[in-house]
């Protein structure tokens, strides 16, 4: 009950069984199939509705991946309203691993995370293939030739390349390696001769799989101090330290005004993301204009009138940020006597600064059929706030998506 499916093409009338069935995909989880709309005796299991959003309350990240630990695609506005293409669906806590330590190249000293809290993404793996250079030694092209790759000086950082097996001759005894700091590759002398060694193994040390931070405390949230790359290694101090966060995670994968694809996570508990509803309330007094430039500067601003707490609004644009203020706005229907014009919905970084939000489903009275009929002009102004946007930014229209059930 509840989920949203997505029309893949017109119901069809199964005249076996006098059913009506839609080929769909179910918005949740991506799963595609059939679906029946209405039985021989008229009951229905679909009605028709608007496409699934999402908006902000706060500040937050679109990244690649459902993951925390995930490639960041862009930042999310305050106010800013996201289409929902697959999900939402609970993701839940787990244990993450922390070390502390020092990064080899750097010397910086902190705490890096080793993976994540679900267990998806492994950050760092412990190798028993990092060395550091003992002496000044020259790294060759070939095991043995003498064409010079770079020359390493005591105390460099190396990884042992696990497909080449060490190499024995009489004068010495040979290795393929990585410089950590620059990922240069070539051959070393691991002991000449006499016996003396240019290299020597290290322990407890972690190679980086991804692009990892190194925190100032054991905490996601505390500062950065500095960001180690691919293959960069870090020196931990002891063992791994297990982190248990409560509470999950509600991920969907979203598509911004702009285009931007990706997922966003809201806390269970702290919804940083709500479910989105195109008649909002204002929260603060808060004046409607007739253009959609917030400053005098660059254009002269009209009000229409001023909102009061409490008022509806209808929005007809999604919310987008006025590049002459840099605040989210959106052009609207106010209920009480049909007037349009724009309206700030947040400005500034503070959780007080909404002025307007999508009200709740237990707050709207109106029907499902309702909604529907609003949809056709909100997709027109979807259509407009796109236009909008990529008037601003020098961009082609895009397409959009029909069928929603």
């Amino acid at each position: 009950m509840g989920e949203y499916l997505e029309a893949l093409g017109s119901p069809k009338e199964d005249t076996t069984l006098g059913l009506q069935r839609l080929h769909c995909r179910a918005v949740r989880d991506g799963t595609k199939g059939w679906a029946t709309l209405k039985s021989a005796s008229g009951k229905v299991f679909l009605e028709q509705t608007g496409k699934p959003y999402v908006w902000c309350q706060q500040n937050g990240q679109i990244r690649k991946a459902p993951d925390e630990t995930s490639a960041v695609v862009r930042t999310t506005r305050m106010g800013e309203v996201l289409e929902v293409l697959e999900g939402p669906r609970e993701q839940e806590a787990g244990a993450e691993m922390w070390l502390e330590g020092v990064s080899c190249r750097e010397k910086t000293k902190g705490w890096l995370q080793v993976s994540s809290g679900n267990g998806l993404v492994q950050l760092a793996k412990q190798s028993d293939s990092v060395y550091k250079c003992e002496k000044v030694c020259t790294m060759t092209e070939q095991a043995d030739s003498a064409e010079v790759v770079c020359e390493l000086e005591p105390g460099e950082v190396l990884e042992a390349v696990a497909d080449e097996a060490e190499v024995a001759s009489e004068s010495s005894s040979r290795r393929k390696f990585r410089v950590c700091k620059d990922n240069k590759e070539g051959w070393i002398t691991v002991k000449d001769k006499d016996g003396t060694g240019y290299v020597k193994a290290l322990e407890n040390h972690y190679v980086c799989n991804l692009a990892s931070h190194i925190h100032e405390e054991l905490d996601i949230n505390s500062q950065i101090l500095n960001t180690l790359s691919p293959g960069e290694v870090f020196e931990a101090n002891g063992v791994p330290k297990e982190i248990i966060r409560e509470g999950g995670s509600t991920v969907c994968r979203v598509k911004g005004l702009d285009g931007a694809d990706g997922w966003v996570a809201s806390k269970i508990g702290a919804e940083q993301v709500q479910p989105w509803n195109s008649r909002y309330k204002i929260l603060k007094p808060v004046d409607m204009t007739r253009g959609f430039s917030a400053s005098e500067a660059a254009d002269t601003v009209e009000v229409v009138r001023a909102l009061e707490v409490d008022e509806l609004v209808d929005i007809i644009e999604h919310p987008a940020e006025d590049p002459s203020s840099g605040l989210m706005r959106s052009r609207c229907v106010a209920l009480r006597d049909k007037l349009e014009g724009c309206v700030t919905v947040a400005e500034g970084t503070a959780g007080d600064s909404i002025l307007m939000r999508p009200i709740l489903a237990a707050e709207d009275g109106r029907t499902s059929m309702e909604t529907v009929d609003d949809e056709e002009p909100h997709q027109e102004a979807n259509a407009r706030a796109s236009m909008h946007h990529n008037d601003r930014h020098g961009k082609g229209g895009g397409k959009r998506r029909k069928g929603r059930w």
